[in-house]
Parts: C-alpha cells; structure tokens; sequence
C-alpha cells in the first residue's frame, strides 16, 4: 500500500513540474474553402397530357455548377434480359455562366417507356429524345411543348 500511495505522489509530482525540453507543436493549419462557382438550382417537370388528364413524368430539383455537366436519372432496368434495357427519364446538361439575368441551359432529356406486347418472350422499350439549348430568364418559369402530348417547364434559380 506504501508502495502504491509513493507512486501516485511521484507522479502527482512530474505532473506539476513544467518540462522546459519539450517542444511545443506549431498550431494546425487553418483551412478555407470557397466556392469560386456559380451554383443553380435547376427545376424541371416533364409532363403528359392526355386530353382532361395530365401525368406527371418527373419533377426534380437539380443543384449545379456552372460549366460543369449534371444527371439526373429515375427509371430502371427490365430484368432477365441481355444486353439490358432501360426505361425512364434521364436528364443530361450544363448550365452557363450568368450574363445579367440571363443563363444558358443546354439539356438532353430522354424519355423510355416499357413496350406491352403481345407475346411476353419479347421484351422492348420506346425512347424519345430530345436536347435543348436555350437563355433562361433567371427565376422565371419557361413552358415548352416539346411534342403533342409532352411538356416541360423549366426554372433557374
């Protein structure tokens, strides 16, 4: 017990006494970060309409850099099948630099739907494409009809 009580106090002792030898760290460096680009927020909304009836394909809210290219996809894949077939809507682009208030877009949309056939051995999608080049007005809502049934509203912000 006298060894262990001896003990604690020596080292109580060291604990107390500065060591003039050892060397202190330099500080940590400090960190920055900034953002040198332009970030929008890009929103879209695809859009059948069908006589009184209107479907909505997508709506996605996409955040960007300016002059750097963004995807967005939301569909799948049919199983059971080689090479694979992909259904849904995907979102290829970029978005420009500001000049004023107005910012070039430039979009490529594909829209793919699952073929229902008649014999279920055989398996088929139908895409339509299209790629859009544009100024948008920043936050303003353009409408654009791309086809008879098909629309697409687009915003920056």
């Amino acid at each position: 017990m006298r060894r262990l009580i001896l003990a604690l106090s020596i080292a109580c002792l060291l604990a107390s006494i500065p060591l003039a030898f050892a060397q202190q760290l330099p500080p940590a460096p400090q960190s920055t970060f900034h953002v040198t680009a332009n970030t929008y927020t890009l929103t879209l909304k695809l859009i059948e309409k069908h006589g009184n009836e209107t479907k909505t394909l997508v709506s996605p809210t996409i955040t960007a850099i300016a002059e750097r290219p963004f995807a967005f996809v939301a569909g799948g894949e049919i199983p059971n099948v080689s090479p694979t077939l992909t259904y849904g809507t995907s979102i290829n682009g970029t978005i420009g630099k500001r000049v004023a208030t107005r910012i070039p877009v430039v979009l490529a949309v594909s829209i793919g739907d699952v073929l229902k056939m008649v014999d279920p051995s055989i398996k088929g999608t139908k895409a339509r494409s299209i790629d859009l080049r544009m100024d948008l007005e920043y936050s303003t809502t353009k409408t654009i009809q791309i086809d008879d049934v098909t629309w697409c509203e687009i915003r920056i912000d």
